[in-house]
């Protein structure tokens, strides 16, 4: 979002854009309480079909990881040690960690020479004996100082930086909202935010001397609300991404373009057709999560409301039914949500809103207490030993609660949690129960396109999981598992079901992903090994395609064994 004190003063736009195909003009969403436009966006010079990437940069600005992958985490080019993606033939990634600073770590001589030469040569000293204090926005704000005070940014991107607004003030004030609380933010969180970077006098004495104190706390501030979630090609958060140009995009619940990385690499393509002239809409928030609780997240944190063709139609789509009526609660969760009404602030908050009536306050509640539950599992730290009976009640709570269908949020959010949970633990077999309800009832719903990147990693992790159980299947005696005792009985051949997952993945996901990325070749490697098991298979590779309809049916039939 374009600050438009700066736009209005200079009277420019930047005209070198390292975005091929886009441009940069005003956009009719930035709009003022006047209703006058005071922003920018990104248009697309030329149509794209549906699934076509529209362009691309090799590196955004900025590419900070988030402190727990420090450990795991090439700083250069964001490959995972852990991550299927960036492990070819079976072979284990490893990480090293400066010399210098101990702070960042990088997969290769290469990866370091590059990252001293880009940036780190600038940051290296001043990080030595940090500690690890710094979160990413933080690291970032340092690097766009120290890049542009070292002569290592243009203009034209220095610019660009400075026409985004910084919504310092939004924040301060932001702070007291019951939406900031909620998310477990307030005052004392921003005061403290002050204070850290205050403390980046000793690292950034030099800069300090180029950039006054203020003008530090509005570039955190304004790359806090301009910067993208950086990702892994299969969508896990690692870090904060900041490029002045990418932060063009404006936000819609009904976005027709998405961001995914390969690596370093940002790729920007098309989820719907795009016109010549049309401006390019991604999501900043999940947009399968209720009207009320979108516009919430959105002025928290982006401090707009949103008035998209989606959020026109108010609390009426699919992501605000229930499965009853509020009337129709029973008397005994009628008699909770009143309880959570007395002691319990969040059934209170604007997130939760459903109406003014009694019942529709009482299930304002209860939703309330579900997302309660949901965002304390979000913030629970990975070693919190609580963490799967939280998410489990959590699941129960919805389907108890007789109101939420199964593709609801946060039921639908809950239950991917637990598939996290369920794989960390090492509980294959429910891990992959849950992923069958998830694939039959949820993902269709939330994400009707084939060729969605949510749905197809979704796809992907399934099938991987198959796989393994096809693996492990035969070590194991007919009475190790009642879940595999199951699949006995009702015929279900999980080898057959692996790589008929797998064959889905790979048709769309030159689509999802683009057919050359490391994510579509990991992809076609992941095939291409179940195709010689199945061909090796005595029934051979004909009878194998003959076996999927039935085999579909009783992948179906999985979904419904799960209570909730």
């Amino acid at each position: 979002m374009c600050d438009p004190s700066y736009h209005t003063a200079k009277g420019i736009r930047p005209t070198n854009i390292p975005l091929k195909h886009l441009y940069i003009a005003p956009s009719p969403v930035c709009n003022n309480v006047q209703n006058k436009g005071v922003g920018d966006g990104l248009f697309a010079s030329r149509g794209f079909e549906a699934g076509t990437e529209i362009s691309s940069l090799e590196r955004p600005l900025i590419a900070a990881l988030s402190q727990h992958c420090y450990d795991d985490t090439c700083a250069n080019c964001l490959m995972r040690t852990m991550d299927d993606v960036y492990i070819s033939d079976g072979e284990q990634k490893k990480v090293a960690a400066c010399t210098g600073c101990r702070y960042f770590r990088y997969c290769s001589k290469t990866c370091q020479k590059d990252a001293w030469r880009r940036i780190h040569k600038l940051e290296c000293k001043r990080l030595a004996g940090a500690g690890r204090m710094f979160g990413p926005a933080m690291v970032a704000t340092m690097e766009v100082l120290l890049l542009r005070r070292f002569g290592l940014m243009s203009d034209d991107t220095w610019e660009a930086v400075l026409r985004l607004e910084s919504h310092f003030e939004d924040m301060r004030t932001g702070m007291k909202s019951d939406e900031m609380r909620r998310l477990g933010r307030n005052e004392t969180d921003f005061e403290d935010m002050l204070g850290k970077i205050a403390g980046h006098t000793m690292l950034l004495s030099d800069v300090y001397g180029t950039f006054s104190k203020e003008f530090v706390e509005n570039m955190y501030s304004r790359i806090t609300t301009n910067a993208l979630t950086l990702i892994t090609p299969t969508f896990d958060p690692i870090g904060t991404l900041f490029d002045p140009f990418l932060a063009h995009l404006n936000h819609s619940c009904s976005p027709n373009a998405y961001i995914v990385l390969d690596g370093p690499r940002v790729s920007l393509r098309a989820l719907k057709p795009i016109a010549k002239d049309s401006e390019l809409f991604i999501s900043y928030i999940d947009t399968t999560f209720p009207y009320s609780r979108r516009q919430a997240e959105l002025k928290a944190h982006w401090f707009f409301s949103c008035a998209c063709s989606k959020c026109q139609q108010g609390p009426a789509l699919t992501e605000d039914k229930f499965l009853i009526a509020p009337k129709d609660m029973t008397s005994k969760v009628k008699e909770t949500a009143d309880l959570i009404i007395k002691n319990e602030r969040f059934a209170q908050f604007p997130a939760n809103y459903v109406g003014q009536s009694r019942d529709e306050k009482r299930v304002a509640a209860v939703q309330g207490k579900a997302f309660h539950i949901y965002d304390a599992t979000c913030q629970a730290d990975i070693a919190y030993q609580g963490c799967t009976e939280t998410i489990e009640d959590g699941v129960r709570w919805c389907k108890q609660s007789g109101l939420f269908p199964v593709h609801r949020q946060p039921y639908a959010a809950l239950r991917d949690e637990l598939i996290v949970e369920k794989l960390s633990q090492g509980a294959f077999h429910t891990a992959f129960q849950h992923c069958t309800k998830r694939y039959r009832y949820i993902s269709p719903i939330l994400y009707p396109i084939p060729w969605h990147p949510v749905r197809v990693v979704q796809t992907f992790t399934m099938a991987k999981l198959a796989n393994y159980l096809s693996s492990e299947a035969s070590l194991l005696s007919p009475e190790a598992d009642p879940v595999s005792v199951e699949m006995a009985n009702q015929g279900i051949n999980i080898s057959i079901i692996a790589w008929m997952l797998m064959k889905e993945v790979s048709e769309v996901v030159g689509k999802s992903h683009g057919e050359e990325s490391r994510f579509a070749r990991t992809v076609k490697r992941e095939y291409d090994s179940m195709m010689v098991a199945i061909r090796s298979e005595p029934y051979g590779e004909e009878m194998c395609y003959q076996m999927v309809p039935e085999q579909r049916e009783g992948l179906a039939k999985m979904a419904d064994w799960l209570e909730y």
